[in-house]
């Protein structure tokens, strides 16, 4: 809660701010800007957020918008900040992977291809910033070291798995169908639909 961050926050020197995962319109930059001000309230003197590398304004999509407008209460809170901008987790795409290796078929929105990242190295990259000096006012952009299509996702199960695996294209629309199929909440499916349309025009490559 809001008001209890203050004292969790007392004696900090520097602090790694992770974002949440609630997608409610307007319910994460609150829940960062409350961390913000409870963090420089407290005396924590240098504030690392983990961002996205497509923050931007964005009314209509709460995972850019929220990363922009945090990232814009961080530079203005006068403690010293760092950003470390993440691409998209390799992990976001293992479940698919799993059912692709079983099924022969991963199925996907084509579209520009984007260079996915592992957790523990942007883990290990915050770390990095937090234990080391140096880094204020700087972002760091925080990539895979190549850019991959979908089609060539499907490939790189096929050669992990060891079992044939041929990529089916489809919609936008079958896709947001598939996720409200699965009874994930509107506000998910709208969050997710509008990421994965980001993602397919290049955000991330």
């Amino acid at each position: 809660l809001p008001a209890g961050l203050p004292a969790a926050f007392r004696g900090i020197e520097r602090l790694v701010i992770i974002p949440t995962s609630d997608l409610q319109p307007g319910v994460r930059t609150r829940q960062h800007a409350s961390a913000i001000d409870a963090a420089v309230s407290s005396g924590v003197q240098h504030l690392i957020y983990i961002s996205t590398v497509s923050p931007r304004p964005a009314p209509d999509n709460v995972l850019f918008e929220s990363h922009f407008t945090t990232e814009q209460k961080l530079i203005a809170s006068g403690a010293a900040w760092t950003i470390l901008r993440m691409s998209v987790y390799t992990e976001s795409f293992l479940d698919a992977a799993r059912r692709a290796s079983a099924s022969g078929s991963y199925a996907a929105v084509p579209g520009a291809p984007a260079a996915y990242v592992v957790r523990d190295d942007i883990g290990a990259a915050a770390a990095g910033i937090l234990t080391t000096p140096g880094h204020d006012g700087i972002t760091y952009h925080a990539t895979g070291p190549v850019s991959i299509t979908q089609p060539e996702i499907a490939d790189a199960i096929a050669k992990a798995s060891g079992k044939p695996v041929t990529f089916k294209e489809m919609t936008a629309a079958e896709q947001r169908a598939g996720m409200e199929a699965a009874g994930l909440p509107p506000a998910l499916v709208t969050g997710i639909a509008g990421f994965q349309a980001a993602l397919r025009a290049g955000a991330f490559d």
